[in-house]
């Protein structure tokens, strides 16, 4: 293969040696597939042509946070307004049917929530941990007290920054607000007014 005469240092490579590293490809695919080298070989020059065409292509490429369960990293930005809208609406999607209160229907509710929450960011608001053991809210709720849950969610809801926590979608106090949407949305109204009052 022949190679590009200089190496650039600018971000993006020159159209010559894009185009020199095309040429140098293209006659490489000519030969015939049963007599291609297992390997392929390019010199330093089209490596680093291949590099900042690969950096410039990241460069260009737009930070994408999809609503799908995906949870950007601490070090990504967060979505806009509308964005982050957007996937609070698709993960706190209420429950069907709506749970109405009665003994008969709570374990099939709680399936569904179990099922549902594998997939959620509020996932690990779901599990409370009471003297180094770690409890399933939803699994083992008759194994934790009201005062235990009534005082985690005091502690949650009167912290001094929850105004910029509840809009951190990596925060607890987050996942907190977005799971109790959905799960005040997945009541019955009639249940839910019996709730409230």
């Amino acid at each position: 293969m022949s190679s590009t005469s200089t190496s650039n240092t600018s971000p993006l490579p020159s159209s010559t040696e894009v185009n020199q590293l095309l040429q140098d490809l293209n006659q490489h695919g000519a030969v015939s597939p049963s007599r291609m080298p297992s390997n392929i070989t390019i010199t330093p020059s089209q490596l680093d042509t291949v590099v900042r065409l690969i950096r410039h292509q990241q460069a260009q490429t737009p930070d994408s946070t999809t609503a799908l369960g995906l949870i950007p990293s601490r070090t990504q930005r967060l979505p806009d307004f509308h964005s982050l809208a957007k996937y609070e609406e698709i993960i706190s999607k209420p429950l069907r049917p709506a749970y109405d209160g009665s003994p008969d229907g709570l374990i099939p509710f709680l399936n569904r929530l179990d099922i549902r929450r594998q997939d959620e960011s509020w996932y690990p608001i779901t599990f409370i941990t009471i003297q180094n053991t770690r409890y399933d809210l939803i699994r083992q709720f008759t194994e934790i007290g009201e005062s235990v849950i009534l005082a985690e969610t005091n502690l949650c809801w009167t912290s001094p920054t929850i105004q910029n926590d509840k809009f951190d979608i990596n925060h607890p106090t987050y996942q907190a607000r977005v799971l109790v949407k959905l799960l005040l949305a997945s009541l019955t109204e009639e249940f839910c007014i019996t709730v409230l009052h």
